[in-house]
């Protein structure tokens, strides 16, 4: 139900290891926001669009990343533009492609064992504030892997509305759609629980514990 993204390549950025991917796309979003100029926006999502077959995934699935989000992207442009103008509104949609096609780039050219593995190393500080950082990487992997699912169902839900001469009726397409959604994350929650993941991650805990004088073990 949940595919993979990853692409196996032999791209340069196939090669570069997930955490600097990661860091690179938190720069990336980061800085995007300090760019007022819908021109070097612009040319911030071409370059973006230009990496998928300089990569080596072709301009197929750089292109499915956009037609996937064009509704959303629509709304957004839309209401951009009648709250702040047409010049704000190329701006907020030229970052959410650069943004959306970076993402995806991301977990196309990195296998989500490794953005897991690298997510946990980067999340283990928190250990000492009580959270568990395998718990919270598997989690954020989960979410990763649901972006290419939600787009789906977006894409159903809206062929299914047009097929019915409504697709101009966007509050009637997003009930379905959020209801599908929610459908499917209790699904997931089933599988997750049936296969034991808190009994993993309480192994993993106690496998890190330290053990007491007295020979408890303190997790």
């Amino acid at each position: 139900m949940i595919a993979a993204m990853h692409v196996p390549g032999a791209s340069l950025l196939h090669r570069t290891p997930a955490g600097w991917k990661l860091l690179a796309l938190a720069a990336l979003g980061t800085g995007l926001f300090f760019v007022a100029s819908p021109w070097i926006l612009g040319a911030c999502a071409a370059l973006a669009f230009l990496a998928y077959p300089v990569c080596g995934l072709g301009w197929g699935r750089g292109w499915a990343q956009i037609r996937a989000m064009a509704f959303f992207l629509a709304l957004i442009a839309g209401s951009q533009a009648w709250l702040a103008g047409w010049a704000s509104a190329m701006e907020v949609t030229a970052r959410l492609i650069t943004l959306i096609l970076g993402a995806s780039l991301v977990t196309f050219t990195t296998p989500l064992s490794a953005l897991m593995e690298t997510l946990e190393r980067i999340l283990t500080p928190l250990r000492h504030l009580g959270v568990q950082p395998q718990a919270l990487a598997f989690a954020l992997t989960l979410t990763i892997r649901f972006i290419p699912v939600l787009m789906a169902l977006a894409q159903e839900t809206k062929e299914a509305m047009i097929a019915r001469g409504r697709e101009r009726a966007w509050f009637a397409m997003a009930v379905p759609l959020v209801i599908r959604a929610l459908r499917m994350a209790d699904q997931v929650a089933e599988a997750v629980e049936a296969r034991g993941l808190d009994v993993v991650i309480e192994a993993h805990s106690e496998a890190h514990a330290e053990p007491q004088p007295d020979g408890r073990v303190d997790g």
